[in-house]
């Protein structure tokens, strides 16, 4: 049986996977939408330990590209995805079951969008605001998004 990771990276589906579009979808039993979580779980931690960490961190650095770039996304929808996959990625990182890049060449990009984001959630006085800068202080916390002007 194929790894549904490494089937998204062979077919150019890592968008459909990050997102759990399609046979990525996985349930989260508690708030009924897609769990990244077990996304990683199921499929790219065990990925990692068969094909090794620069395989699955350059596929992963992709699916990061993919999604910051992806046009026929809703800010929102973006912008949470992007941070829930940064904080799996970073979390697993923290409890040394992948080896983390620190993805350079996205950070900056990835900080722009997430701080424009965020000051959009002000602007409308969005409670979920708060919820996103400390999502984006325990990624930090955990060695991600790191940029020169940080």
């Amino acid at each position: 049986m194929i790894n549904l990771f490494e089937q998204a990276i062979n077919k150019d589906e890592l968008l459909d996977f990050a997102l759990g579009k399609g046979h990525y979808f996985i349930v989260d039993r508690e708030y009924g939408g897609h769990s990244v979580l077990f996304s990683w779980i199921n499929y790219i931690l065990p990925l990692s330990k068969i094909k090794g960490y620069d395989y699955v961190n350059t596929a992963i650095e992709k699916m990061m590209m993919v999604l910051f770039y992806a046009t026929e996304l809703e800010e929102q929808e973006k912008n949470k995805t992007l941070l829930y996959q940064l904080h799996v990625y970073y979390y697993f990182d923290s409890e040394n079951r992948i080896n983390a890049k620190p993805l350079t060449a996205l950070n900056l990009l990835l900080e722009k969008s997430l701080s424009n984001y965020i000051n959009s959630l002000m602007l409308k006085n969005d409670p979920k605001a708060n919820d996103f800068i400390n999502a984006i202080n325990l990624i930090k916390s955990r060695g991600g998004l790191k940029t020169d002007s940080l």
